[in-house]
């Protein structure tokens, strides 16, 4: 009985590997980008290995493993600053408590590695399927927004969502058992709405990624569709109750107009008169919307916020004086922290709160310093395509994208999920950035030839 048990077994394993080699050799790298982009917002979780539930986004990022060996890829100092910082986490899983959540981290990043080079190439050969891809991912991220919207008008109906099966689909069973078994999050407050997302924080993050990207790519290729979905997009995010998220809704669009009329070469009638109305409108409603903030005490629990943020910093600090150069690797927080919470009467459950702390926590300082040098390429590189490019599409599109991290930037500084962003961001800038990569090395070769 035992051996025919391990024959059927064994076929079946050397059926499966036999059936991942032929996808991984011969499904074009197109189907996997469109797979990722498809499974974005949704994730679609439905394939549990050993109590871990992987999902199709996790999967088919995963599967575009060869995209990444194209050395075009290469070329972008951002790519190298990012491979850096994710070798630097690699390796401190030498001297990290939990190695196992190190190697986690990994599975989660690699994704976005390989679906960008997919991009690149998709953009390099076929421009025009690339960027209907990422429209029907902004088009698609419009259900997050009405889902946000709706959850945050009735909370009892998040609620209910959040208990039902169909929720297992779209977010983890396993993080869904932890929000009922001591790791809970912010959507169990009734001033918050996650969509799809269990951190109002995080969904804010995302659709104001969402809004930036998709607004440009609908204006460069004038998809009124998609630049409405962004739009939702973008309104969504006064929804999540975020308080970060609220701040990066209002000030950057008003910076992006600001900066539109100082680098316009001539004033036109038509932007002077929409300069004077959103300055009228401002002015009209700043009082409302102080009075609507104090009321709901938005000022009050940013307060309450940035004093436990400090408390958590005090914490780093301290901890950073200890261990400079090494940082308390993969789990070391989690081991470490507890204690000082306690002793201070705050959540013991707390993570570090920043990009660049969490990174450092993990990695050691180099990485922290790959990270810093990550971002402030990324930055570089984006808007600096936004002038350089040869055509005003391209141009649009970078400086979309530049907006879009920019915004997951400022947010990541203030919580939890990295420079890359949680699985919903990194797919999104990974696609976004992979087609950026392609109009760059488009526009480099067309120079040369000129």
């Amino acid at each position: 009985m035992s051996v025919v048990f391990w024959v059927i077994a064994s076929l079946i394993v050397i059926g499966v590997a036999f059936g991942i080699a032929v996808a991984l050799r011969f499904v074009q790298i197109k189907r996997w980008l469109w797979l990722s982009a498809l499974s974005t917002t949704f994730m679609f979780y439905a394939l549990p290995i050993a109590g871990v539930y992987l999902s199709v986004n996790l999967l088919s990022g995963l599967a575009a493993v060869r995209s990444v060996f194209d050395l075009r890829l290469w070329r972008v100092l951002w790519v190298k600053l990012a491979a850096a910082m994710t070798a630097c986490l690699v390796v401190s899983m030498a001297w990290s408590p939990s190695p196992i959540s190190g190697f986690r981290d990994l599975v989660y990043t690699l994704p976005f590695f390989f679906i960008c080079a997919a991009a690149m190439q998709c953009s390099l050969s076929d421009k025009a399927f690339a960027k209907r891809v990422l429209g029907g991912l902004v088009v698609l991220a419009s259900i997050q927004a009405i889902l946000v919207i709706i959850f945050r008008l009735s909370p009892t109906i998040e609620a209910r969502f959040i208990t039902s099966r169909l929720a297992q689909f779209f977010i983890s069973p396993n993080v869904i058992a932890g929000l009922f078994s001591g790791s809970p999050n912010n959507i169990f407050d009734p001033g918050k709405a996650g969509g799809l997302f269990v951190n109002a924080n995080a969904a804010a993050a995302y659709m104001g990624c969402i809004a930036m990207v998709g607004w440009y790519l609908g204006r460069a290729e004038r998809w009124w569709v998609v630049s409405a979905c962004a739009a939702l997009s973008w309104c969504a995010v006064f929804f999540t109750g975020s308080k970060a998220g609220t701040i990066c809704a209002v000030f950057i669009p008003s910076f992006q107009v600001g900066l539109t009329v100082l680098r316009a070469k001539r004033v036109g009638i038509a932007t002077a008169a929409l300069v004077c109305f959103l300055v009228a409108a401002g002015a009209l409603a700043a009082p409302f919307v102080w009075l609507a903030y104090t009321k709901t005490g938005f000022t009050q629990a940013s307060t309450e916020t940035l004093s436990v943020r400090q408390v958590i910093w005090s914490f780093a600090w301290s901890m950073f004086k200890q261990h400079p150069f090494g940082g308390l690797g993969h789990g070391g927080w989690e081991e470490r922290f507890p204690l000082y919470a306690l002793a201070l009467g705050i959540n013991p459950n707390y993570p570090a709160h920043n990009a660049f702390i969490i990174l450092w926590s993990k990695g050691g300082l180099l990485a922290g310093i790959c990270g810093i040098g990550f971002a402030a390429s990324f930055l570089q590189w984006a808007f600096a395509n936004s002038f350089r490019l040869s055509s005003e599409a391209s141009r649009t599109f970078c400086l979309g994208l530049a907006w879009g991290f920019l915004w997951v930037l400022i947010q990541a500084l203030g919580e939890n999920f990295g420079l890359i962003g949680e699985p919903h961001i990194a797919s999104l800038l990974a696609i976004a950035s992979g087609i950026a990569i392609g109009e760059h090395l488009q526009s480099t070769t067309n120079n040369d030839r000129d």
